[in-house]
């Protein structure tokens, strides 16, 4: 049987919900429409499964070609920089969250945004390349993470599965803007939908909820609580991110015991992990880190293990040139690994956080402007939530049978034992793009 690892990841707003008014600005006259649901989303969906995500610019050849991987790195680059502003600006604790998932939900969002909230947006989420080519390089990376899928099927691999599934959907209301839908469509594969949010919003969330889990196999639920809801929702971007993988190399079952976590609240007994094999592996005065492959794989896990009394500056200190350096020494070893067993869902209410990242207007009904998504002038943010689920077992999935048997005896030259706090990034290896940042305090 296979066995696999799942994370998933869903945000509302990245999930995120917009309060949007429907008045026009007298002075424009734009193309605008009301989108029908299952017809263009199906349409989408195909484009998707296929992995024909983006247009002539993707299958470029010569120096086009060259500029654009060109600029697909700065906008990874881009992106990990808001991936620690981002780490920097969470609560304390276990902590779990997709910088890549959020990253893109804000360029959809800048896609929509005018005036000074599109220079917050610019500038809050890291966007490192020009405006005209923005929505095709996020294309254009995506299709590259999903064509690592496409490669691997069919062909008897397994390898990891990435798919990020984006939808909007809008009050019977609100129409868009015909440039909008386009770039929806063909940059970011989704249709907005229209669902009776002011007539009946338990029937639009109750569909939203229902597509969420389906898109995902089931791994995300509930993600509109009734307490979260807001009272008058117009506008609900929902964004979610499977990813399934198998260990390269699993922990071996009877491997795992009973030991001592050394938590900032005191120890605590956990289920810890063990194997010894070859892995690529860094320290120095810091911290330890080990780099775990996944099978039939471009990504992996880079488990970083600060020395005793670091963590906090550790984690405090940990930026995109931080992270380069670590994966650029990591050198090959016969490393002993020891890490528990865990499992971490969080739910992130984004507006406060984004705010105080410089992207206040989004979230003020008197200042925010996303005039280029709708043609209305009075739309803002009034809630943007991010969800994410990670687990970390012997095989990558509790819900799977693990490997029993360990591999043949390997000296060990290094170990690393994460008993005590911890990080783990999961990260894609030919673009440097991370996928997901984990931090475990108390597992």
């Amino acid at each position: 049987m296979t066995n696999f690892k799942r994370i998933g990841i869903a945000l509302a707003g990245a999930g995120l919900l917009m309060q949007a008014g429907c008045a026009s600005k007298e002075a424009r006259a734009p193309a605008k429409m009301q989108s029908s649901s299952a017809p263009g989303q199906a349409s989408v969906e195909a484009k998707e499964e296929s992995g024909e995500a983006a247009d002539e610019e993707m299958r470029a050849g010569g120096d086009e070609a060259d500029r654009t991987t060109i600029d697909v790195q700065h906008l990874v680059e881009g992106n990990n920089r808001l991936a620690f502003d981002l780490h920097k600006a969470m609560p304390s604790g276990n902590l779990v969250y997709s910088p890549y998932a959020i990253a893109r939900a804000g360029a959809m969002l800048y896609a929509g945004a005018s005036g000074d909230t599109r220079e917050q947006l610019h500038r809050t989420f890291r966007i490192s390349i020009p405006d005209e080519g923005l929505d095709s390089k996020f294309a254009r990376l995506h299709q590259m993470l999903r064509s690592r899928y496409h490669e691997h099927a069919g062909r008897g691999r397994i390898g990891a599965r990435v798919r990020v599934f984006d939808t909007l959907w809008a009050d019977d209301d609100v129409s868009f803007e015909t440039a909008f839908l386009t770039t929806a469509e063909n940059r970011y594969l989704f249709r907005p939908r229209n669902v009776p949010f002011a007539k009946n919003p338990t029937v639009a969330f109750a569909a939203l909820e229902t597509y969420l889990s389906d898109a995902t196999g089931n791994a995300l639920t509930n993600m509109f609580p009734k307490g979260t809801r807001p009272d008058d929702p117009k506008l609900v971007l929902a964004s979610a991110m499977t990813f399934n993988a198998a260990w390269g190399e699993p922990f071996p079952r009877a491997a795992t015991k009973p030991a001592q976590f050394h938590g900032p609240n005191g120890s605590r007994r956990v289920e810890m992990m063990s194997r010894t094999g070859r892995a690529n592996f860094f320290a120095d005065a810091q911290l330890r880190a080990v780099e775990l492959d996944y099978e039939n794989s471009d990504v992996a896990a880079l488990v970083i293990v600060p020395r005793s009394g670091k963590f906090s500056s550790v984690d405090a200190g940990l930026n995109a040139s931080r992270f380069d350096w670590i994966v650029g020494h990591l050198r090959p070893a016969n490393v002993s690994i020891h890490v528990p067993r865990f499992s971490l869902t969080d739910r992130h209410p984004l507006a406060k956080t984004l705010s105080g990242m410089g992207a206040p207007d989004a979230f003020d009904p008197a200042k925010a402007d996303f005039s280029a998504m709708t043609g209305a002038d009075d739309v803002a943010l009034t809630a943007m939530t991010h969800w994410a689920s990670y687990g970390f077992d012997e095989s990558g999935s509790s819900a799977i049978a693990a490997a029993t048997t360990p591999s043949g005896q390997v000296t060990p030259e290094v170990t690393l034992a994460a008993d005590r706090p911890f990080l783990v990034l999961v990260w894609d290896r030919p673009t440097r793009e991370i996928l997901l940042i984990s931090r475990v305090v108390a597992p």
